[in-house]
């Protein structure tokens, strides 16, 4: 057990100057000194929360109790209502001053909080700069096509629904997948920016999020089907340690030099139908897919150009099209931009007058060695192969070039020397220590940069210097000594003898919100059950301060738990029947259907068209009770919430 640290829950106070380079405030607002230190924590800073969500936990603990013989299932359930019973109030992570901080700039609606689009840093927009600069990225009619207010959802999501039916039809789906597939949310993809503020005017990076659109299930249905076509090529990269590890022991003469290429916009670049085509006979060659997918590869083809051709969003209640390229956002996007890339990479290779010596590349950025007599030739040659796709190009300076988290130097004697690179925009935030994390999460953060610099840094004195370097950065960060020490060493050796505790642990997975005083205790718990237990952290400055995306209007969420209130009257008074319900298409769809006097399975409609004709229900008078995006756990919250309120209009007693 680590020794107690003084002053526990509250960081060591930062001098102000080293809280500057964390946030970079383009806003009219002058912060102070708490405003500051609560952003210079991170936006990744999970603050103490002094509620415990009980309806999540006890909703994922009856997620694994199905999976256990009902005698057991009843024992872990009694251990983990002792847990919640006896919990002690979480001590709060923020000062006074910081949690009035925290709530300021929650009120505060003429700023914007972003992160940064790289280094970590959290950067502070008058709103209506923000505003903006979207619109100036959006008014690029070359790569946008503004729809007005119209909302196009309806017309794609026919159009996907319609390519699900037929691959059904056709035997490629069974019905439980096509009703995985099928797109019961109508929420469009919303559109906002990332600033980059290491360019001049700190423009914004543009960003799709499509989760919960239309064709985000069968969009990640499909990332699963082709991701493992991907990396075939002897080209392809990993992540960085695999790159050191392939290009250590390389040397690069005086008639050579370094170079590096990155496509221009890749995404709203590639040409879709062309990668279509090499998606299509990729999988026509590839033996291994009925091992994985039921469908063909025209089928699937199919439904990822349905996926690809989805590029409408939404910004500020109005919508536009993405002209060119694949979907932003969409999770099968980058691997069809891989693919691509794939083929564009061995097309250039094979046909150049003078290829590079070596081509490494990871998605759209490359390492590659060239004769320097042909460096420019190879790049006219790249430029010349698609016209929708253009390089840029990168030279060494100072016999250095970065790639990745990457920088490699050229020695005298021509040998290559490796070491991490910063870009200048990096801060060295890693996650605070103080933050409402698990443990094990700060200690792998530890283990991470450790090990990044053993497995990339070849010279003995550069790796020395960044080990100290971590170590003080983890300092700032709040990491005590013993964490470090804790999380470097050695594991003890275990024997794996198959016993009944490592058959135990096969029982299942589950997945609850980290509160600290509750969190270990439940671990220990579910780990006496064989169920294995992961924490994500809630209640971040993240989740609390970010909103730059358009807000999904009440009545239009899904997979909400809801609470539907008579708005009659009775000699009485105020009529206080209510209902409770679930349901995982949009809340006013729901509504409708409880509403209209031919639904006679719903009590609601009974009540209000049968029972009480003269009383009403009202949409704006329902109350979202709970988020759940998953089936049988949203049920699970529809039934806790039944047996503590007693809604009168319900048959079933949760």
């Amino acid at each position: 057990r680590p020794p107690p640290l003084p002053n526990a829950g509250r960081s060591a106070p930062m001098h102000m100057a080293s809280l500057i380079p964390l946030t970079k405030n383009c806003s009219d607002r002058i912060l102070s000194d708490p405003e500051l230190s609560v952003l210079a924590k991170g936006l990744n800073y999970a603050t103490a929360k002094p509620d415990i969500p009980v309806v999540n936990i006890v909703a994922q603990t009856e997620s694994v109790c199905r999976k256990l013989p009902e005698i057991e299932a009843n024992t872990l359930r009694s251990k983990v209502n002792t847990v919640l019973n006896r919990h002690k109030q979480p001590e709060d992570n923020l000062s006074k001053e910081e949690r009035e901080a925290l709530r300021s700039l929650k009120r505060d609606k003429n700023i914007t909080i972003l992160p940064a689009d790289k280094g970590r840093s959290v950067v502070v927009l008058n709103k209506t700069d923000y505003h903006k600069k979207c619109s100036d990225l959006l008014n690029d009619t070359s790569t946008y096509r503004k729809l007005g207010k119209r909302d196009p959802t309806a017309k794609y999501k026919k159009e996907l629904v319609s390519v699900l039916q037929d691959i059904e039809k056709e035997g490629g789906i069974n019905r439980i997948t096509y009703r995985q597939l099928y797109p019961t949310t109508e929420t469009p993809p919303k559109f906002y920016g990332l600033p980059k503020i290491h360019k001049p005017d700190i423009p914004l990076r543009p960003i799709v999020s499509s989760i919960g659109s239309i064709t985000y299930s069968s969009a990640k249905f499909l990332a699963d089907t082709l991701s493992p076509l991907v990396g075939k090529s002897e080209h392809h990269i990993v992540n960085s340690q695999q790159f050191a590890e392939l290009i250590k022991h390389r040397r690069v003469e005086d008639d050579e030099e370094l170079r590096s290429f990155d496509v221009v916009s890749l995404f709203t670049s590639v040409p879709v139908n062309k990668a279509l085509d090499i998606i299509l006979r990729r999988l026509q060659e590839d033996s291994t897919l009925p091992q994985r997918s039921t469908l063909s590869p025209t089928q699937i083809v199919k439904l990822l150009k349905v996926c690809l051709d989805c590029t409408y969003f939404v910004y500020d209640g109005n919508f536009y099209q993405q002209i060119h390229g694949a979907a932003m956002g969409s999770p099968v996007s980058p691997i069809v931009c891989n693919l691509y890339m794939e083929h564009l990479e061995q097309l250039a290779i094979s046909t150049a007058p003078h290829p590079p010596l070596w081509w490494f590349r990871y998605v759209d950025d490359t390492h590659t060695k060239l004769k320097k007599a042909y460096a420019q030739e190879f790049t006219d040659h790249l430029n010349s192969l698609d016209p929708d796709i253009k390089f840029t190009s990168e030279q060494e300076q100072d016999r250095s070039l970065p790639f990745l988290d990457t920088v490699t130097t050229i020695q005298d004697d021509g040998s290559l020397r490796l070491n991490i690179y910063r870009k200048p925009t990096h801060t060295d935030q890693y996650l605070n220590f103080d933050s409402n994390h698990p443990l094990e999460h700060k200690l792998g953060v530890v283990k991470t940069l450790l090990h990044r610099a053993d497995s990339i840094i070849t010279d003995p004195h550069d790796r020395e210097a960044e080990k100290q370097h971590i170590k003080q950065a983890l300092k700032d960060c709040g990491y005590p000594k013993w964490a470090i020490d804790k999380a470097t060493a050695p594991k003890p050796t275990r024997q794996n003898n198959n016993n009944l505790g490592t058959r135990e642990r096969d029982k299942g997975r589950i997945t609850l919100p980290y509160i600290k005083t509750v969190s270990e205790p439940l671990r220990r718990i579910f780990a006496t059950h064989g169920i294995s237990t992961c924490f994500k952290p809630t209640n971040t400055l993240r989740q609390l301060l970010v909103a730059p995306k358009d807000k999904t209007p009440r009545e239009e969420k899904c997979g909400v738990v809801y609470h539907i209130p008579c708005q009659g009257t009775t000699r009485q008074g105020t009529c206080e029947e209510f209902y409770i319900g679930e349901t995982e298409r949009s809340l006013r769809t729901r509504f409708l259907e409880h509403k209209r006097p031919s639904s006679l399975s719903s009590e609601v409609s009974q009540h209000i068209n049968i029972e009480s004709p003269d009383h009403t229900v009202s949409l704006d008078n329902v109350r979202i009770l709970d988020t759940e995006q998953d089936y049988f756990v949203r049920g699970i919250k529809e039934a806790i919430y039944i047996r503590a309120l007693q809604p009168t209009l319900n048959r079933d007693g949760g």
